[in-house]
């Protein structure tokens, strides 16, 4: 009876006056599953894991021979400037005739209508060059969007990391949805955790909090944010901490304890 009368009474106790130390999980600071924004087979992909890339380094690759050959068509199609020397050609030769017909008219060798002829013959003749150089300039907008397009063929690390998964490999057929790799940024973890209300006042103003990892070793935990809100259900409120991993000897899934700081 007594014992039960204890039990009662222990549980009846707040989670904060009972609490002694909350555990987390480590995770990358960052991290980024890759997909492809087109469709097609995977000619190339990083591995293994534990592989470390650089921001711009290509992790992945669609197979890009069909946009190649788009590509390869657009340059020659914008390089063609043929259209545009004749148009520029014929407009010199109708103002030359204009200039022509100017001095005779002048003269009074030709007609006032001549003369309008001409004039004419130069305007649509200039009309005709500004259509010419539209239509490059298209072609060559044309020839950047294929370019773009190419681009999106590979995919490239958005940031240093390591990678933690690869999902397909060479040969596989791909879409949109496919995660291709999963990256991680390991030269700092974090962990989010929810401790009791009363740890906050112990928090404030404090960089760093009390923490271990669940092997014992002693680790430098970062107070990165505080929430200010209490569950209500529970009487806690989330902690998110950053933990320095700049050797690399700590690893995404670990558990972090962090210690009552009161």
């Amino acid at each position: 009876m007594v014992r039960a009368l204890a039990i009662a009474i222990f549980l009846c106790l707040p989670v904060q006056a009972i609490a002694v130390d909350v555990t987390a999980v480590l995770e990358p600071l960052r991290s980024v599953e890759l997909r492809s924004t087109v469709n097609g087979r995977v000619t190339r992909i990083v591995e293994p894991e534990g592989t470390t890339v650089a921001t711009g380094d290509v992790v992945a690759e669609i197979d890009a021979g069909v946009q190649r050959a788009r590509v390869e068509l657009a340059e020659v199609t914008a390089g063609a400037q043929g259209s545009l020397k004749r148009a520029e050609e014929l407009l010199k030769q109708a103002e030359f005739r204009l200039e022509r017909i100017t001095s005779a008219r002048e003269r009074g060798a030709a007609q006032s209508w001549e003369v309008e002829t001409a004039a004419q013959a130069v305007s649509v003749a200039k009309a005709d060059v500004t259509v010419a150089r539209d239509e490059l300039r298209r072609r060559e907008a044309e020839l950047g969007l294929e370019l773009a397009t190419l681009a999106e063929f590979t995919v490239r690390a958005p940031f240093d990391a390591t990678v933690l998964n690869v999902a397909v490999d060479p040969g596989a057929i791909v879409d949109t949805a496919t995660v291709l790799v999963e990256l991680g940024a390991l030269g700092t973890l974090q962990a989010s955790a929810f401790v009791p209300v009363d740890w906050a006042s112990s928090f404030a103003g404090r960089d760093t909090v009390p923490a271990r990892l669940e092997s014992g070793q002693t680790v430098e935990a970062r107070l990165r944010a505080l929430d200010p809100r209490v569950d209500p259900a529970s009487r806690t409120i989330r902690v998110l901490v950053e933990v320095p991993n700049e050797g690399g000897t700590l690893r995404p899934g670990e558990i972090l304890v962090i210690e009552d700081p009161r």
